[in-house]
């Protein structure tokens, strides 16, 4: 008896969300009536009401979700996720995040730098910036060649992680220096040069002497991190 009973009652569920589709569909019961933007990072002028005011008053159903995602992308490459959802009360809702830099670059303008070696513009972010690239006709929004922006990305990346407890003091890394790498760090006027090498291990050691050489007269000009068992120190 009781199989009997489950069996009817998953009949009259499936018969019953049949006719509820069918009614949402064919008789519009819960139809399109404004859109909604929530941007998850911060604010951008997206004007998503042309999105949907062609389709007010019509069954959600019909409304062309993926569509508009596509659409949001292809008109705005500075978006770096977005999604299109309808609400049972009939709000259609935006939701997007932005492409946020992980640090600055100088390339004769400065720019932001994502994740992905893409340019973004520089806004008023405080973080390092990078000098010392050479790239022709950069764009905004595009990736840069991966060849000559991965090692920025490596470096802006291990700053970030701060594990040597030094990533919020660099103020800037140049990636130019006939050297190899160096970086200043904020309300220091020395350069310290690291070189080439274990870029993680010899911010940890300039983590280690940072306070000492900041705490120094103004007159010298850099120190060098190149070698393990000793430290040169060079004055203007």
């Amino acid at each position: 008896m009781k199989k009997i009973l489950y069996r009817i009652g998953m009949i009259v569920f499936i018969l019953g969300g049949a006719a509820l589709l069918v009614g949402l569909h064919y008789y519009d019961l819960l139809r399109v009536e404004k859109a909604v933007c929530k941007p998850g990072q911060s604010e951008m002028p997206i004007s998503v009401d042309e999105y949907v005011q062609d389709y007010v008053g019509n069954s959600i159903l019909d409304y062309p979700l993926k569509a508009y995602v596509d659409t949001m992308f292809a008109q705005y490459p500075q978006i770096s996720r977005a999604s299109v959802k309808c609400d049972p009360t009939g709000k259609i809702k935006f939701d997007y995040d932005l492409k946020e830099p992980i640090a600055l670059i100088n390339l004769d303008i400065v720019y932001g730098l994502t994740v992905r070696g893409e340019l973004v513009p520089a806004g008023d972010e405080d973080m390092p910036i990078i000098t010392g690239l050479r790239i022709q006709n950069p764009e905004l929004y595009k990736q840069l060649d991966g060849s000559k922006i991965g090692y920025a990305l490596k470096i802006a990346n291990l700053i970030n992680k701060d594990t040597t407890g030094i990533g919020d003091a660099v103020s800037s890394i140049n990636l130019g220096h006939p050297s190899g790498l160096s970086v200043y760090i904020e309300d220091c006027r020395s350069e310290f040069v690291l070189g080439y090498g274990d870029e993680s291990d010899k911010l940890d050691r300039l983590a280690d002497y940072c306070e000492f050489f900041c705490a120094l007269d103004d007159d010298i000009r850099s120190v060098d991190f190149r070698f393990d068992n000793q430290l040169i120190m060079r004055k203007y």
